[in-house]
């Protein structure tokens, strides 16, 4: 197996905020901003990060998305639109 080598590109947190969405209001954290300086990654999650569905998100064994920026293109040309960084949360 060949090593490779990763650079990660931008880290982005936020904190659920309710929006509406079809008619409804959702409690969702999936708007993120980015961190332009280094941030403290506990056990749970990345320093003034946090999860609205703490059944599915965050915690000890989803503390960190990560998303290859190489998949994003794939997505603009189904969604035919182009995506923001952390657009997968």
């Amino acid at each position: 197996m060949e090593n490779q080598e990763y650079e990660i590109l931008s880290i982005h947190v936020g904190r659920p905020c309710t929006y509406e969405f079809d008619g409804k209001q959702v409690e969702t954290a999936i708007v993120k901003e980015p961190v332009g300086e280094p941030v403290y990654l506990s056990r749970t999650n990345f320093e003034g990060d946090g999860q609205a569905d703490l059944i599915h998100h965050g915690g000890e064994d989803k503390a960190v998305c990560v998303y290859p920026a190489d998949h994003y293109m794939y997505w603009e040309s189904v969604l035919k639109r182009k995506l923001p960084e952390a657009a997968f949360g």
